[in-house]
């Protein structure tokens, strides 16, 4: 009897240890990894400025005084500063700072600004008609190659890739000197080592003329008032050394 229960629980014992087993979990464990490329992707960078160059000329100073050169002696008005300049000229460059221009119509129209003096000296003389800015004749609006309110910007060339221009300043004498420096006003057209100035009643010369009567003012009066005008220009002028001084502001784009 015990020997049969012995045998049974053996049975049972084995078919438990098989049931067992039969139930087990299978673990597999293990990491991984995967490596992947992508591009970097940026702009393109150009440098596309351009770059104006201004040369200055020799001489850019304006100067009201007598001719440099002229066909008349010296009358009874003389003088020892002949060395009149009413007109500067600016030489422009305009290249790329990378690669060269093709063609002038790269860019558009140059600009350029003239900044007057604003003492009242210059206004002055200005309005009393001793000199002005020079504008071509039908001209009323800026155009190139022609002269409005002082300023002339030739028509632009191109040359080894870049492209040049030339910015003028240019004043005129005034009325009161028809148009021609004083110099020779008086001493060409008014003769005479102190000749009459004759004038209408509705003829205007100024406060120092004013005050002579027609019969006694002569041109040396008229001579004096005006040419008294230009030089009080250096007698309070603006910061450096009593002169007057312009700007002129040139701009250019791409079209």
């Amino acid at each position: 009897m015990k020997r049969k229960s012995l045998t049974m629980i053996l049975c049972l014992l084995t078919c438990l240890s098989l049931v067992g087993v039969g139930f087990a979990s299978w673990v597999i464990s293990s990491g991984d990894k995967e490596t992947v490329s992508g591009n970097v992707v940026v702009d393109t960078v150009s440098d596309e400025r351009i770059v104006l160059t201004v040369t200055e000329p020799g001489v850019k100073d304006i100067k009201f005084v007598g001719p440099s050169s002229t066909t008349t002696a010296d009358g009874w008005l003389t003088t020892d500063n002949k060395a009149a300049n009413l007109e500067v000229t600016y030489a422009c460059t305009v290249s790329k700072k990378t690669g060269s221009f093709t063609s002038t119509s790269e860019i558009a129209t140059p600009l350029a600004t003239l900044v007057e003096p604003t003492e009242s000296t210059y206004t002055t003389a200005k309005t009393k008609g001793c000199f002005e800015l020079s504008t071509d004749v039908g001209v009323t609006a800026a155009t190139l190659d022609k002269f409005y309110q002082g300023i002339k910007i030739s028509t632009p060339t191109l040359e080894d890739g870049k492209i040049k221009f030339n910015v003028t300043v240019q004043y005129k004498w005034g009325s009161e000197f028809g148009g021609i420096n004083p110099f020779d006003y008086y001493n060409e057209l008014k003769t005479g080592v102190n000749p009459t100035f004759v004038r209408d009643v509705n003829a205007t010369c100024g406060e120092a003329v004013d005050t002579i009567s027609a019969e006694d003012a002569t041109w040396g009066d008229h001579a004096y008032y005006y040419l008294d005008l230009l030089s009080k220009l250096d007698s309070n002028g603006a910061t450096e050394g009593g002169l007057l001084s312009y700007s002129l502001t040139i701009q250019v784009d791409f079209a």
